[in-house]
């Protein structure tokens, strides 16, 4: 039982903040932070067990019906309605399957669940001990071991493996799924498959081949962030865009690499850094160093060029891409 971790983190607390914003009318609008706080405790009642063996055993678990035959995985109910309420018989599930649909991803979420996007819901189908598909599909997260979770890498039907954290308290959050196609074959056959047991694939934090072809479009990519920095140093706007967050971040191209840091309000770039600071706290790996351009020109947002693969990430720190995306926007508003 944990009793030092709160359900919403004080970070994720909104400030007490007031606005003023031009309306459709040219009226100002006042806009307000305000919050709305629910207390509850429930239980998980019937479907205890499941969680249990989960958090336990390490080990799925679903219900049987002897009548009419169907296993449901999650086993929401003890009785089956379909056989005048017949006991249904608890069973063992596989933890290999296929998903029902693409998973969604959410890269823009709620306060609660601010600091895990972007993550990825979706629902699997997994077989029981006999070897038939289950007739109900099971709610998981889906992720991925090559980066961040994006479209395209796991979609309807594609065979998943559900993989077990570590630490583990008695919910859904205790598995996950990946692609079998990311796995080496004794990790698709070994069960439990543990978190700690992945190997994450080295396509983000590999260094990138430079070539020659890119070098012109990397070096006006330097020099626009260069010049990035220098407005914002001049932009009351964008520096609260900044305001309270430290991050190093690297641009790896396939034209060169580039750190840049925020400091507080401060945004510093410097393309020697790499040689002297070490790893990055996010490493955004980008082939053609062309394809960010518009995020500095035209104020493209990085976060449509990670959901199509153009830019990739090695961590899910979507709120230092949000105050990225933020700062090009923040310079015309303050005519910068």
């Amino acid at each position: 039982m944990t009793r030092d971790r709160m359900i919403i983190p004080p970070e994720m607390l909104p400030r007490s903040e007031r606005e003023d914003v031009i309306g459709p009318t040219g009226s100002p609008i006042i806009v307000r932070n305000e919050a709305m706080f629910t207390a509850m405790k429930h239980s998980a009642g019937e479907l205890s067990p499941f969680f249990v063996a989960l958090r336990d055993e390490c080990r799925i678990t679903g219900h049987f019906c002897p009548s009419c035959k169907q296993t449901i995985c999650p086993p929401f109910q003890t009785r089956c309605p379909e056989c005048n309420f017949v006991e249904m018989e608890r069973v063992s599930i596989g933890d290999r399957g296929v998903m029902a649909a693409a998973p969604v991803i959410v890269f823009f979420a709620p306060s609660r669940f601010k600091n895990e996007a972007p993550f990825a819901n979706g629902y699997v189908f997994l077989r029981d001990e006999r070897g038939r598909e289950c007739d109900t599909a099971l709610p998981v997260r889906v992720r991925t071991t090559t980066g961040m979770m994006r479209p395209g890498i796991v979609n309807k039907n594609t065979p998943v493996k559900v993989v077990f954290k570590n630490t583990r308290e008695g919910s859904l959050q205790d598995i996950f799924v990946v692609a079998e196609s990311e796995l080496r074959a004794p990790d698709i056959q070994r069960t439990p498959l543990m978190e700690s047991d992945l190997i994450a694939a080295k396509t983000v934090r590999a260094p990138l081949l430079v070539r020659p072809r890119f070098r012109a479009d990397f070096a006006r990519f330097v020099g626009l962030l260069s010049d990035l920095s220098g407005r914002v140093a001049r932009s009351g706007r964008a520096q609260a865009d900044l305001a309270g967050w430290r991050r190093s971040i690297r641009f790896q191209t396939g034209g060169g690499t580039v750190d840049v840091r925020i400091d507080d309000k401060v945004l510093s770039v410097d393309a020697d850094m790499p040689a002297r600071t070490g790893e990055p706290d996010v490493l955004l790996a980008i082939d053609d160093p062309k394809s960010v351009l518009a995020w500095i020109t035209d104020g493209a947002a990085l976060t449509n060029l990670l959901m199509d693969g153009s830019v990739r990430m090695d961590a899910g720190d979507l709120e230092t891409i949000t105050r990225l995306d933020r700062l090009p926007r923040s310079l015309r508003r303050d005519r910068i």
